[in-house]
Parts: C-alpha cells; structure tokens; sequence
C-alpha cells in the first residue's frame, strides 16, 4: 500500500515526465553558448592576435600593418573614420586621431588582449564584448560594440572604460563641431 501511494504522489508533481524531460532540455540548452557567442568572441581573439603579431615584429612600418578599420570595422565605424581622416586632411594639426583606438595608444610593445566576454548578442543594438587590452605595461579595459554587418561580426564601436571615451561617439561629435 506505501508503495502504491508513493506512485501516486510522485506521478501527481503537476507535469508530465516528457513535459519535465522538456524543460531539463531548454535549461541544458541555455547553459550551452550560443554559436553567435562563439563566433565573436573568435573574431575578437583574430582581430587582437593580429595586432599583437603586427605590433611584434620590429621591422614592419606601420604602412606594412594591416588596415583593423578596413578588416574589422563596421561599415559605419568604417565610414566614420574616413569623414575624420577627410576631415583632418583640410588641416595642418595632427587632428582626432593622436592615438590608436585599436590598441590605446600611440605606440604598441608587448600588446595582447585578455579576458575576453561576450555580453548578450543583441543583432539590433550590437553585442558588447569587454576585455582587457595590455600595451607597454598598462592595462586598459575596453568594451567593444560587435555588429551583424553584410553577414559578418564587425566591430562598430570602442569604448575604453578605464577612460570613460567613446570613441565613435566622439568621432561623430568631433565631426559636427
């Protein structure tokens, strides 16, 4: 009789056993990373092991580097930087661009990038992804704003949070000033 009412009690939880083999399932997938996840956090780990390897080797100029903006940005973040560069060109200063928003300075030695998160991939407003940039002994947290753009993850902002800048923002308010 114990046995009999243990039965009934177990088989009275409210859900079904495949209903419950569902929801284990939909709980084991969210703890899985999402492709996408995937996917950016390894174009960021390409895109920073690229400048680490251009900024290791002595003898390349910085002519010999390749073009991040070109390979990595957005077509915004693209477009933006060449309305500064265009916008500099008319001028005899040194213009926005006194340092590099891709590696935080003017100047890269011993460069890498660590700690590398992907936030929640949001394809309307951009995912943000915050690492650690190391060049010549200082250390910069930065947060990178990651776009769908023409079927690739493109990086379409860089914020160095340990700075409080903005840098396409502040392109783009340069620009209107």
């Amino acid at each position: 009789m114990a046995v009999c009412s243990l039965v009934l009690f177990t088989g009275c939880k409210g859900k079904s056993q495949p209903a419950q083999e569902k929801d284990n399932a939909k709980t084991e997938q969210a703890s899985v990373p999402r492709p996408d996840n995937e996917a950016i956090a390894q174009m960021v780990k390409n895109l920073y092991a690229d400048i680490a390897k251009a900024c290791s080797d002595p003898s390349a100029s910085m002519s010999e580097t390749p073009n991040y903006d070109e390979k990595y940005g957005s077509t915004d973040w693209k477009n933006t930087v060449k309305a500064v560069v265009e916008h500099d060109s008319k001028k005899d200063e040194i213009g926005f661009f006194d340092a590099d928003p891709w590696i935080m300075g003017q100047d890269a030695g011993d460069f890498f990038a660590s700690d590398i998160e992907v936030g929640e991939v949001d394809e309307q407003n951009g995912t943000p992804v915050t690492l650690n940039l190391h060049n010549m002994g200082n250390v910069t947290k930065v947060r990178v704003i990651i776009v769908m753009d023409n079927g690739e993850w493109k990086v379409d902002n860089i914020i160095d949070l340990t700075n409080n800048y903005d840098w396409k923002k502040s392109m783009k308010e340069y620009l209107n000033s």
